[in-house]
């Protein structure tokens, strides 16, 4: 895997690999695509969702209720 370009919030297209090219959203990697067309395509329709990407809260799963305390017979 390559590193990923500098993020500054924009949606980035680059070469991936020898034969591939890739979509970057923030710095992080989103598609990796055959088609240079392909990628352009993904990164336009993620720049039309930029507005309801950004009011997405992030979902943390709970706890198990188990997890506290729990030690393994070995």
């Amino acid at each position: 895997m390559q590193n990923p370009p500098t993020p500054n919030g924009d949606v980035i297209v680059t070469k991936y690999a020898s034969r591939h090219w890739a979509v970057w959203l923030q710095g992080e990697l989103v598609a990796v695509t055959v088609y240079r067309k392909g990628a352009q395509r993904v990164a336009e329709l993620l720049q039309t969702l930029r507005p309801t990407i950004s009011q997405v809260v992030p979902i943390t799963p709970p706890e198990p209720a188990n997890a506290i305390g729990f030690q393994a017979n070995l």
